[in-house]
């Protein structure tokens, strides 16, 4: 298996969740390294591809020991932040939260922000009109997410991703694949035919990789390129001679 590899994606977040499937592996178990932030456009449209590096940790090295890292998005929201977990000083999250309330007054809204998670650090962000700029499937979302995080990076220097949520979409689009993939894993055990689900963004591929991951009778993975990867749900070999 490679011990590392180079991969693109339009945000760094979709670049890491690229090379992670290529790896096979999970996100603690690597490091990251950005190569080139590439240009993300305004809201998506135009710019260039990020490049990073993702390489496999040593066995039993410990975090500290592996260098430089980029935190990523994971896959299930931890629970309301206490402030000793926060992963920036009180003074840096207030600047943080500051900094996205402008953001979104450019965009016509005025916000409340609150912390609900800490690794990485989530700001779900509340206000009238604001559920209009999550766009489809949350690809609006996504970009505001990416450009934050530029702006964030300029103002405080090196941090680790901030998540943005808008009106908890992100745990309700979680919770929506979680169920869907479950209901998908029940029909590929019935009938032993493999689905191929819609094209999803790297960070969704994932909630489905890693729901079924410990299913004694189905697999996951990925076929396609770009904007058209798909995760394709099948039964595992041993199980599908079982039903025969």
């Amino acid at each position: 298996m490679a011990e590392s590899v180079e991969a693109t994606g339009k945000t760094v977040e979709d670049a890491i969740q690229n090379a992670l499937e290529e790896l096979g592996a999970q996100r603690d178990a690597v490091t990251v390294r950005v190569l080139s932030a590439g240009t993300g456009g305004l809201f998506g449209i135009g710019g260039e591809e990020t490049r990073v590096l993702v390489e496999l940790k040593p066995e039993g090295a410990d975090e500290e020991e592996t260098g430089e890292e980029t935190q990523v998005e994971a896959a299930a929201p931890e629970p309301a932040a206490e402030t000793s977990d926060l992963p920036l000083s009180q003074e840096q999250l207030d600047d943080a939260m500051e900094l996205l309330r402008e953001f979104f007054h450019h965009l016509g809204s005025s916000v409340a922000i609150e912390v609900t998670g800490t690794e990485p650090l989530r700001l779900n962000v509340t206000g009238d009109g604001t559920d209009t700029l999550i766009g489809k499937r949350g690809a609006t979302l996504r970009s505001i997410q990416f450009l934050y995080n530029l702006m964030l990076t300029k103002q405080l220097g090196q941090h680790d991703l901030v998540v943005v949520d808008i009106a908890g979409y992100r745990q309700r689009r979680e919770d929506l694949l979680i169920g869907m993939a479950r209901r998908l894993a029940d029909l590929v055990r019935e009938n032993g035919r493999p689905i191929t689900l819609e094209a999803m963004p790297p960070h969704e591929r994932r909630i489905i990789h890693l729901t079924l991951a410990e299913d004694e009778d189905v697999e996951t993975h990925s076929t396609g390129t770009g904007d058209e990867r798909r995760v394709v749900i099948e039964t595992k070999p041993d199980a599908a001679g079982e039903q025969e």
